[in-house]
């Protein structure tokens, strides 16, 4: 951010709310969805749906890397 450039309290508030939701959504995430993801998902699966997430964000696809079973 430019030194010159200050926020407004509004500006502060908004920015404060938000990263609390996103700190919220994160904290819910990690201890909610991806444990039923993982004992729900197959290896197939997580892969498809890595792939996919990849692809919409325009991200260079990692290869598929198979780990000893």
């Amino acid at each position: 951010m430019d030194a010159g450039s200050e926020l407004s309290a509004a500006e502060r508030e908004v920015l404060a709310r938000f990263s609390g939701h996103v700190r919220h959504h994160l904290a819910a995430e990690n201890a909610i969805l991806l444990p039923i993801a993982r004992a729900r998902l197959s290896r197939r699966d997580l892969q498809k749906l890595s792939s996919r997430m990849q692809s919409r964000r325009g991200l260079t696809l990692t290869p598929k890397v198979r780990d000893a079973e």
